[in-house]
């Protein structure tokens, strides 16, 4: 179910903390959380993957998203402007997930690529390039 104000939301805290305007603490207290639209955790735990929480900071100097990450926060933006389904599975936070944002920094680190091409959904397998649409005709749809 897609939340439209909570969507509207996020959208714009997420903008702000890509702008630098939000730190961390901010963004985590400020993303609004829905049990009913799960694009909203799906988006918060992948964001949550990308900064520290042992420390207040903004997305600049030795924590600015590299390329492909920017690419990630602006497609996050754009399906929050949509009122697609999120078709993913929604990773939980928790020592799955940290074991997984260290592996995922260990890769950036050797200049590995953290994703594959296609990750399996359920029955469906979705484009993980364009994450978090699921397909990449759904993001090409929104203008880009």
């Amino acid at each position: 179910m897609v939340d439209r104000a909570k969507r509207d939301s996020a959208r714009d805290v997420l903008r702000d903390f890509i702008d630098c305007k939000l730190t961390n603490d901010e963004f985590f207290v400020q993303f609004p959380r829905s049990e009913d639209d799960s694009a909203l955790r799906g988006i918060s735990s992948r964001v949550w993957m990308l900064y520290s929480d042992l420390h207040r900071h903004k997305l600049n100097g030795k924590h600015e998203p590299n390329t492909e990450t920017r690419a990630m926060l602006d497609r996050c933006v754009l399906f929050l402007d949509s009122d697609l389904e999120f078709e993913w599975p929604v990773l939980r936070i928790g020592l799955v997930n940290v074991l997984s944002k260290l592996k995922t920094r260990a890769k950036q680190v050797m200049g590995l690529s953290p994703h594959s091409e296609e990750v399996r959904a359920g029955s469906k397998v979705g484009d993980e390039m364009v994450w978090p649409f699921f397909r990449r005709s759904d993001y090409k749809g929104r203008g880009i």
